[in-house]
């Protein structure tokens, strides 16, 4: 194969994986990481000063990109679920909130602790 084939071939190779890379989620600038990380940090720190037992930050994985929070875990109810998405809401610069997060009640005994929490809260 002849020099210019192989230009030709490793051009179009790299166009191809290029195309691919920028197929996933949207590239961001160093400062829009830099607020992905402070919008995650107060996500968490939120979920923190929740009532709840066991607390939610020990179940739930938060991760932020452009402004949208991802929720994933496992709860023990419909109330700490929908607690859990109203406080991300309401933290300075979400934009949304993408969850999924799935109710399973606490094993091996009915009305677990959090349900019990929650009770208490409303």
């Amino acid at each position: 194969m002849d020099l210019g084939k192989k230009l030709r071939l490793w051009s179009v190779l790299l166009v191809v994986l290029g195309v691919g890379v920028s197929c996933g989620l949207p590239q961001r600038t160093p400062q829009q990481v830099t607020a992905d990380e402070l919008i995650t940090k107060r996500v968490r720190a939120k979920l923190a000063e929740v009532p709840l037992r066991p607390p939610p930050q020990d179940y739930l994985i938060v991760t932020t990109h452009l402004g949208v929070v991802h929720l994933r875990g496992v709860v023990e109810d419909q109330f700490t679920r929908n607690k859990v998405i109203e406080l991300a809401k309401s933290v300075e610069g979400v934009k949304e909130v993408a969850e999924n997060i799935r109710i399973e009640p606490e094993r091996g005994g009915g009305g677990g602790a959090a349900t019990q929490q929650a009770a208490k809260v409303r």
